[in-house]
Order: C-alpha cells, then structure tokens, then sequence
C-alpha cells in the first residue's frame, strides 16, 4: 500500500519493481531448473569413488589436486553470479519498499551496496570471467574490494560488461560510471549515499549545508526533489542491471532462438513509457538513445492482415499493462499469453 509516495512517480516505481522482479525470477527460476550447478565427467573410475568420500570443505582441495581447476571455475562462476544477484535483489526489493513509505533516507542507504558493489561484481563477472576468477580464488580480498579498486579501472570494467551486452550500442559507460561513482555530477547518487550514511560531509560536493544534518530535517519539498532523482534515475540503472545479467547467465544458460520473450518486450515498452512519463528523463539523451534504439526494432506483422503493427502509446501501455496489441488496420487484437522466463 502507498502511502506517501506522490502520484506522478508511481509509474515508476512499478516500472522499478518490474524489473526488480525479472531479476529476482532469475534466481528463483534459475535455482529451480538448476541451471547454477555443475555437472563435470571424472577422468577415472578411482576419481569416482574418491569424490563419494570427500568432505564439503575439502571439495574444492580435491579438485585442483586432481586436474579440475576447470571445475573449480565453473562452480565458483555460477555462484558468485547466483549469490551476488540474489543479494542485489534483496537491497533493491527493500530500498523501493522505503521509499514508497516515504523513508528517503533509508531507500537511498539501502541502494548504496547493490549499484556501488554487488554491480560491479557482475559487470567483472561478464566483463573478464578469468581475470576475476584468478582474483577471487587465489588473491587475497582487498584485491577483488569494490571500494578498492581504482576508479580507471571500474570505468573499465563497465565499459568491457557493456559491450557484452545484448544493447551495447545503447549504454553510455561514461554515464553509468557517473551514475554510481562521480561526486562531481549532480546527478550522481554518490552525494545521496554519502549523505544517507552520515550525519555530517565535508568532502568537496558533498558538504553538509550549514546548520544542518544530512537527511534529517527534509521538509516535504526536499522529499519531492528526492523522489524525483529517486525515479528519475534508478528505472534505468534497474534496466541496464536486467541487461547485464541476462547477459551473464546466458553464458552458461541458453534460451532458444525462437523463443519470443514477452517479458523483453514489456521490459522495453515499460522503458520508453518509464522516460515519456518524466520531463527530467526524457529531456536525458542517454535515455532518449535507448527509446531511439527500441523503437528502431519494434516490428511485429498482424497474423491476420499481415500489416505492420503501430506501436503508439496506446499499444505500448496496453501491452505493457495486459499482454494486448491493437492492429489498427483490421482492428484485431492480438492477446498474448504471459509464460514463464525461459532460461
């Protein structure tokens, strides 16, 4: 139930949730087909019989003493990317839940670790599986730290995660660093964490104002403008967070070609309907060259007067909200059928 949250952000809010969902459906789902375990061939009869006897904490010893390293790698793969997207979720899923009642301070808190950390982590995931499987299994932690690694290098690893995408040409890496780690940029959330964790900032930027405490005395216009960066800008670091990972479990998890993924359509019409809904989204380029490029693949054939279908507002939001497109040509309308995510 909404209780603070003001009528012109609820659109994004469930559009935030939307996607939150995709993600939390692909641990779920995923975890129930079992595509995150390992399947592996023993080289031998003995291995066979030795693996029955071996003791959970001695797995990973037996396996690199016996010629598996890549075993090893697979399972540490899958569980990272299982165990981090997971924790991702459960931030999100709490942050929106705050921010809808109104506890800004919380919500903001809450978002620090899944886009400053537990992204990251997947963007390296996808971006140098190899590189980041030698650093986690033989190096020691400070040298995989989210908040140690060094800025050149975190724009790098984005930059190498978004070009495996399925949308590369749509993200702007420099923006999505920005985002997340800038203090400089008004729009970075950096400002907002730093202010949700502290009571008081003096680093450049970030200052806390005078006689004040960050957060604490936030009238209803402060809240406002808060809600306002708030669903201005999480829908769409949600949106790439779904790509990125779509795009790291099809790694070892593969959909057929010719499955026609509803979710994906409701995901892109949701995002053009997320920026046409806010004037401070759709006056962003960076959004507005995602829709361009959304737009610029919209094409679907009417079964039963094969004319291309338009894809105005009103069939976006129906589809979006019920599964339905309008064939304005022959009037039909077409239903579609909402089936599970298909790994």
């Amino acid at each position: 139930m909404r209780i603070k949250l003001p009528k012109e952000f609820h659109f994004g809010h469930d559009y935030a949730f939307f996607l939150h969902d995709i993600l939390a459906d692909i641990v779920v789902s995923g975890e129930k087909s079992r595509i995150f375990d390992t399947k592996f061939e023993f080289k031998s009869k003995e291995h066979s019989k030795q693996f029955k006897l071996i003791k959970k904490w001695d797995l990973f010893y037996w396996l690199e003493a016996n010629g598996y390293k890549d075993v090893i790698y697979e399972i540490v793969y899958k569980q990272v990317c299982v165990a981090i997207l997971s924790d991702f979720c459960q931030f999100i899923h709490e942050a929106l839940k705050n921010s809808e009642k109104g506890k800004l301070v919380v919500a903001y808190t809450l978002m620090r670790k899944p886009l400053k950390e537990d992204l990251l982590i997947l963007e390296w995931l996808l971006s140098e599986p190899i590189t980041f499987l030698n650093t986690f299994y033989h190096d020691d932690p400070e040298t995989y730290s989210p908040l140690i690694i060094s800025a050149e290098r975190k724009a790098e690893i984005i930059q190498k995660a978004i070009c495996k995408t399925n949308k590369p040409e749509m993200l702007n890496p420099k923006f999505i660093y920005a985002l997340r780690y800038e203090k400089s940029k008004p729009f970075s959330f950096e400002t907002l964490w730093h202010h949700g964790m502290h009571l008081v900032t003096t680093f450049n930027n970030i200052q806390t104002t005078r006689q004040n405490f960050n957060f604490i005395f936030s009238n209803n216009e402060d809240k406002y403008e808060q809600w306002k960066h708030f669903y201005s800008l999480v829908p769409f670091l949600l949106y790439y967070a779904v790509l990125l990972s779509e795009a790291l479990v099809s790694t070892f998890a593969k959909r057929p070609e010719s499955v026609i993924d509803l979710v994906d359509m409701q995901r892109d019409f949701g995002f053009i309907l997320y920026v046409g809904n806010s004037s401070y989204v759709s006056n962003n380029r960076n959004f507005m060259r995602v829709v361009s490029d959304i737009k610029r693949t919209l094409t679907l054939k009417c079964p039963k007067c094969s004319k291309s279908i338009s894809f105005g507002i009103g069939n976006l939001k129906s589809f979006y909200q019920q599964l339905k497109i309008k064939c304005f040509h022959c009037n039909a309308v077409l239903q579609f059928e909402h089936g599970k995510r298909k790994m």
